[in-house]
């Protein structure tokens, strides 16, 4: 294992859920929420991240996530754009 990524449907109008808590439904229509992605240090900065997410957009449906502990930098290398900073947002609450 080199690395992974988690993702999950999620309802494109409504904050992402908060974490910990434990995900029962998934919506049939919605955007695709990166969770997490990892990578060894080995893997990085060689393609690997941006083939994974090629492959998860393959099936047209736009991708969403929350950049925390300063990773915004790397996912607008992957091609991601902040849409909002503002207060609210990030995680749901529990």
């Amino acid at each position: 294992v080199v690395g992974y990524l988690f993702a999950h449907m999620h309802d494109k109008d409504a904050p992402p859920p908060a974490l910990g808590r434990p995900l029962h439904e998934f919506p049939e229509n919605g955007d695709i929420f990166i969770h997490d992605m990892s990578l060894l240090q080995d893997y990085r900065r060689k393609g690997v991240g941006k083939l994974w997410l090629s492959e998860l957009s393959k099936n047209g449906l736009a991708l969403a996530l929350v950049a925390v502990q300063d990773a915004s930098q790397v996912w607008t290398k992957c091609g991601f754009f902040p849409v909002s900073s503002g207060e609210g947002q990030g995680y749901g609450k529990d």
